[in-house]
C-alpha cells in the first residue's frame, strides 16, 4: 500500500490540498491533494486487478484512499449482499460529507432488492452519527425515487431526528429532487410542518433553486416556510 500512497503523492498539489482540507473539513483524516481526475485514474486501475486485497490492506488515514475505497463500491462486480456488507464495513470510515457522496450513487444491484435497501437506508437514517444518516439518505436519492417507493421515501425524511448539519443539509437535498419528480406528494409534506425548521427552509430552498421545478409552484411552496 505504500506504493499506492507515493504514486497519490507524486500527484499532490499542495494549493488544492489547503483548498480541499478547508472544503471538506474533516480533521480526522490526512490529506495529500490529489485532484478527482487523478483519482479517478487510480479506482479504474485498482478496480480492475485485486481490489480486495486494497480494501483490506490501504492506509485508512488517508482522506484520498478512502475516496478510492468508496468509489470502488459502484465499479467491482459484486452482487447486493456484497454490496451492503461492504457498504456497512466502510461507514465508520464516511467521516465527511465528500467521503459519502462520492461513494453513495446509483448502484445497479439494488435492482429487485428495493424492499430490502430501504430497510437499510432507515437503519442508517435512525443513527447518532449523522453521516450515517446522510448514507441512509443518499441510498434512497440514488437508487429509490419512483413511483412506487416515494411514499416510504418520505415518511423515513419526516422520521430523521439526526440534528447533524450534514445529515439534514442531505434530507433537504432529498426532498427537493423528489419535489421535481413528484410535487404534490412533496406539497403534502411540507404543508404539515412537521420538519424541523431547518430542513424545512432548506428544502425550500433547494426547490426555490431548481431549474426542474416552474414558478407558480415554488411561490406555492414558499409559503411553508416557517
Amino acid at each position: 500500500m505504500d506504493d499506492i500512497i507515493k504514486a497519490l503523492q507524486s500527484h499532490a498539489d499542495e494549493e488544492y490540498k489547503e483548498f480541499n482540507c478547508r472544503l471538506v473539513n474533516d480533521n480526522g483524516v490526512k490529506y495529500i491533494g490529489v485532484r478527482t481526475p487523478i483519482i479517478d485514474k487510480f479506482v479504474k486501475e485498482i478496480a480492475k486487478s485485486d481490489w480486495q486485497e486494497f480494501i483490506k490492506a490501504y492506509d485508512k488515514n488517508y482522506y484520498e484512499l478512502r475516496i478510492i475505497h468508496g468509489k470502488l463500491l459502484s465499479k467491482i462486480k459484486i452482487d447486493y449482499y456484497e454490496l451492503i456488507q461492504m457498504l456497512d464495513e466502510f461507514l465508520p470510515y464516511i467521516t465527511s460529507w465528500a467521503i459519502c457522496d462520492c461513494s453513495i450513487k446509483h448502484f445497479k444491484q439494488i435492482a429487485g432488492h428495493e424492499t430490502e435497501c430501504i430497510k437499510i437506508a432507515k437503519q442508517y437514517t435512525e443513527s447518532e452519527n449523522q453521516f450515517a444518516v446522510r448514507t441512509g439518505l443518499g441510498l434512497l436519492f440514488g437508487n429509490l425515487i419512483n413511483d412506487k417507493y416515494i411514499g416510504e421515501l418520505l415518511t423515513i425524511s419526516k422520521s430523521v431526528k439526526n440534528d447533524g448539519y450534514y445529515a439534514k443539509m442531505m434530507n433537504a437535498w432529498l426532498i427537493a429532487e423528489c419535489c421535481a419528480k413528484f410535487p404534490q406528494k412533496v406539497e403534502e409534506l411540507l404543508s404539515e410542518q412537521v420538519l424541523d425548521k431547518f430542513t424545512q427552509n432548506k428544502a425550500i430552498q433547494k426547490i426555490k433553486e431548481s431549474n426542474k421545478i416552474g414558478k407558480d409552484l415554488k411561490d406555492k411552496l414558499a409559503e411553508y416556510k416557517i
